[in-house]
């Protein structure tokens, strides 16, 4: 394939060596004497290297070679430290390389790396601390307390409790790196909403993540696209919800997280609100919603075993789940009735001291409190539904 490589003239090159310093994907290396590419899988093309050299010594050109490889570069870069680590994803960020970047954050974070921190941006003394992600703990809810009798006209009214569960808010701002993310309930609002809709706080911000910004004044939009599919692929996301003005403009909220949404290859539950100028709800779309459960993150993922909760709600959870054969989902107790509901293959199941098994299209009861166990005891996988009503 052809690509943008680096190429070092040796006439030239004194052997320095700032050039390797200034390439730390490892694609240059001093020998005999001359800076030497090593090999193509390792230079990105970008060129930070030839601000490096003082003898304009290396140049770019197009040619045919080894497609680069992010998982590599990381295998060599890795023992180098973190912050050499720091400097390579600084550097693919300051060159708009956001499919590299995403991928090296993945691989990262699949490593074990603190991807938030190896990703946190420097700030002067003098800078602004008002960038450094803040995680804004929220007490666990408690019963509802009995409504009090109606106050004199004259009493100051009772003080509202901010549900905001994260600091920044501004997109711009935000490291998609952030662990607020993780299995979070997104709320992508354009600026303008929360003046116009008084109960904003109450109906939309309760209990997700806020990102806000405005697709008609924000000038990089295309930045927006590439930040938003990186959160969407480096964090498992529950649901977004999109809050808008019902101007016109306004209605590029929703195209730029579809169009983040295809980047990251993520299919989410999406609902939209559309908001008036009034401050009512004019729309909702994506009341009807649907996935499959190769859209969900895996709760239970062994071997022979997998299990996806396909509904997740307070009223109530699903689960579907799979066991091959000779498969066990060993004896246990939950404070809730579960259903089980046979889809395919032979279902052998235990409730207290009784055991049975079930064919296809047959629903099973499991009374809260009493052990249950699930086996495959048959040649072929087992597919089944597993309902908690309510969810425990």
């Amino acid at each position: 394939m052809k690509r943008q490589i680096i190429t070092i003239d040796p006439l030239k090159c004194t052997g320095c060596g700032n050039c390797i310093t200034g390439c730390p994907e490892g694609a240059i290396q001093l020998i005999d004497g001359k800076a030497r590419l090593v090999s193509d899988l390792f230079c990105d093309g970008l060129g930070a290297c030839i601000g490096t050299c003082p003898v304009d010594a290396i140049s770019i050109e197009e040619r045919e070679a080894e497609p680069y490889s992010e998982a590599l570069v990381l295998a060599n870069i890795i023992p180098q430290g973190e912050n050499t680590l720091k400097a390579h994803l600084k550097h693919l960020k300051d060159h708009g390389e956001t499919t590299y970047l995403t991928q090296a954050l993945e691989i990262l974070k699949a490593k074990g790396f603190d991807i938030e921190e190896l990703t946190r941006e420097e700030t002067m003394a003098c800078g602004c601390s008002g960038t450094h992600a803040r995680k804004i703990e929220k007490p666990a809810a408690t019963p509802a307390a009995p409504v009090a009798p109606a106050p004199p006209i004259q009493a100051q009214p009772a003080k509202t409790e901010s549900e905001l569960r994260q600091w920044p808010v501004q997109l711009h701002l935000l490291n998609p790196a952030a662990d607020y993310f993780e299995n979070a309930d997104l709320l992508i609002s354009a600026d303008c909403v929360p003046y116009a809709f008084g109960d904003f706080q109450r109906r939309f911000l309760k209990g997700r993540i806020v990102i806000t910004f405005c697709p008609k004044l924000d000038s990089d939009i295309e930045r927006y696209i590439d930040k938003l599919s990186q959160i969407f692929a480096l964090h498992p996301i529950r649901s977004v919800t999109i809050v808008r003005m019902e101007v016109p403009c306004c209605g590029g909220t929703e195209v730029i997280i579809q169009k983040a949404m295809e980047r990251a290859e993520k299919r989410i539950p999406l609902q939209t609100h559309v908001i008036s100028v009034e401050g009512g709800i004019l729309k909702t779309t994506g009341l009807l919603q649907s996935r499959t459960w190769k859209d969900i993150p895996p709760v239970l993922d062994a071997p022979g075993k997998l299990g996806v909760k396909v509904y997740d709600a307070p009223e109530a959870e699903i689960v579907y789940m799979t066991l091959e054969p000779g498969a066990v989902i060993a004896p246990h107790i939950t404070p809730v009735n579960v259903a089980f509901y046979v889809l395919e293959g032979t279902a052998t199941i235990s409730v207290g001291d009784e055991k049975q098994s079930f064919a296809p299209d047959t629903v099973i009861d499991s009374p809260k409190d009493i052990p249950h166990a699930v086996y495959n005891e048959s040649e072929k996988p087992l597919r089944l539904l597993v309902m908690k009503l309510p969810k425990p």
